[in-house]
């Protein structure tokens, strides 16, 4: 899209969903995850004026204070037109039933920092469709999450928040650049996710500290083998859904719970998350037929259910509610960072 004068916009980046692969992804290469974008979203609303550049953050718990992601993307862009970028999160969180507002587990951190590295690009003319500034995006973004992260994570919720889709991600190496991000063709069985909250939010950084710290307390190739088997999931649900087999996928997502909870026990994290929400998510999916594994970093967040092609989402979500888990049905956004507006002025 050419645009010749000034004009406001509204960028959206998509959320996402850690399926399998995870903690083996950070090790880096040759293991990989495998991650869906999912169609919750972030907003960055620009309006050109003034001198500078004010961030507005809509849609963050009280408690979460100055937006840092936020702050952080805008110090690693490589343009900051000026003006105001309203930034709007809300569909990343939630209210329990205490009334406290938490969030999902979704990525917004991500997101944020995409979809404003997205917008202050599209302000500056750049063309969000194109590979290359999609491309610059993505490692602006990554540099700016790790920075307010502390140098954590692998940056696989900024390669899907970046380029959507359903995705394999894997680090060749320590920089942003070195990050290989590969579209998978197949679309996911019955074309949802169907997601339970475990009622709290995860400690991410926490849980890698805790799953780190066994590399340095185990033999090399035991710690290998727990990555070995999580990756083993990854390649296996992989592999179902280049054959379309159903079967196949559940049995993937089963191993992913397994290599998860092989490596809860040898290292002490509460990886499962909450006993009693975890007991109710696997009598939901056995219940089903189906299988159940945790997403992301596990200890909390999402459980994701997975259930044979002929059961319909509505009545896993009927069942759902009937025992008083907090039911999220999402989609796969094909897109990931785009523009979806914009008018002169």
């Amino acid at each position: 899209m050419n645009r010749e004068h000034a004009v406001a916009l509204t960028v959206r980046a998509p959320g996402k969903v850690v399926l399998f692969g995870e903690y083996a992804v950070v090790e880096g290469a040759p293991f990989a995850a495998l991650v869906a974008a999912v169609d919750r979203h972030v907003t960055c609303t620009y309006t050109p004026g003034g001198k500078g550049v004010e961030i507005v953050a809509r849609g963050l718990p009280p408690e979460a204070g100055r937006p840092v992601f936020a702050e952080a993307a805008l110090a690693h862009a490589p343009v900051q037109p000026p003006g105001r970028y309203e930034i709007d999160s809300a569909a990343f969180h939630t209210v329990t039933e205490s009334g406290e507002r938490v969030k999902l587990g979704l990525g917004s951190s991500a997101a944020v920092c995409v979809a404003l590295t997205g917008a202050l690009l599209a302000a500056a003319m750049a063309d969000l469709e194109s590979p290359a500034v999609r491309r610059e995006v993505f490692i602006c973004a990554l540099a700016a999450h790790r920075a307010a992260s502390g140098g954590k994570g692998s940056g696989v919720d900024v390669a899907a928040s970046t380029y959507g889709g359903l995705s394999r991600y894997t680090l060749r190496g320590p920089t942003p650049v070195e990050a290989v991000v590969e579209p998978l063709a197949a679309a996911l069985p019955g074309g949802h996710l169907g997601l339970v909250f475990a009622g709290a939010s995860a400690d991410t950084r926490a849980l890698l500290s805790l799953v780190g710290g066994l590399k340095a307390r185990v033999p090399a190739a035991e710690w290998r083998a727990h990555l070995s088997a999580l990756d083993a999931a990854r390649c296996a649900a992989e592999a179902a859904l280049a054959g379309g087999d159903s079967t196949d996928w559940l049995r993937a997502v089963t191993a992913g719970r397994a290599g998860i909870e092989a490596l809860a026990a040898a290292t002490g994290a509460p990886l499962r998350g909450p006993a009693a929400v975890a007991d109710a998510v696997d009598a939901l999916a056995t219940g089903f037929g189906g299988a159940w594994k945790t997403t992301g970093a596990g200890g909390g967040d999402l459980y994701w259910v997975a259930t044979p092609p002929d059961i319909s989402p509505e009545r896993v979500a009927e069942a759902a509610a009937r025992v008083g888990l907090v039911w999220l049905r999402v989609g796969v956004d094909p897109v990931g960072v785009r523009l979806v507006s914009s008018h002169s002025v």
